[in-house]
């Protein structure tokens, strides 16, 4: 990640001259790549066992298209998809006298509305969206050494949630654009995702005391942007 932002960077710092401007009509798309974490917590408190987080940092990909629809602000509406992958977060907390696994999978389709600096090489911006969120949470169990399953006295690994659910997706943005040329950019943003969590245990998760989730998540993300913008311009 580090390396990917320095050569961002001096790539910016080292191309100059004129741009064209963003005006109403203008157009763009971008793909995206980064990394993503998580500060949620898959809370199994109300079954009466702990909490830990529901994955670690992991990487995120997708794309976007703006189209603008107005100047002076210049305001631009779209669509914008989201796929991040959250690492495997280790735990003896989650379930007490087990070591367990968690990680999440969470894809996002957002309609989009986004406030630029419309001139210049560097353009900042801000972004809010509201979409859809489909979050796939796993998470496996297996008793410590010298401890089994309650209610057969084995050892194996359970799995205790597979589940995905589709709840709405609330998201805001902030970022900034480097035209290299004309029409090609780079760009860097920050954003924050928050959507809903309604995740079911499997039959063994149920079988342990297990209760349905009902809870809100949120994924940050740091984005590195390759684009194309098109249409009017000044």
């Amino acid at each position: 990640m580090k390396k990917t932002l320095i050569v961002f960077t001096l790539l910016i710092l080292g191309v100059a001259g004129a741009r064209a401007d963003l005006q109403k009509g203008s157009q763009s798309a971008s793909v995206f790549f980064g990394g993503a974490g998580s500060n949620s917590e898959l809370d199994l408190g109300g079954s009466g066992k702990g909490n830990d987080m529901i994955g670690h940092g992991g990487g995120a990909l997708g794309a976007s298209y703006l189209y603008y629809v107005r100047n002076e602000p210049l305001v631009g509406v779209g669509l914008d998809f989201n796929a991040s992958k959250l690492d495997t977060d280790h735990s003896r907390d989650l379930f007490p006298g087990n070591d367990s696994n968690t990680y999440a999978h969470s894809a996002i389709v957002m309609a989009i509305a986004r406030l630029a600096y419309p001139r210049g090489k560097l353009r900042p911006y801000i972004q809010g969206g509201l979409g859809f969120d489909s979050t796939y949470i796993h998470m496996d169990s297996q008793p410590q050494s010298g401890r089994t399953w309650s209610d057969t006295g084995t050892t194996e690994n359970r799995t205790l949630f597979d589940d995905r659910s589709t709840t709405l997706a609330l998201g805001w943005a902030v970022g900034m654009e480097a035209y290299l040329t004309e029409h090609f950019f780079l760009g860097l943003e920050y954003r924050n995702t928050y959507f809903g969590a309604q995740q079911s245990p499997t039959a063994a998760g149920r079988a342990q005391g297990l209760h349905d989730i009902n809870d809100g998540w949120q994924i940050s993300d740091i984005l590195f942007r390759l684009g194309w913008t098109w249409g009017a311009s000044k």
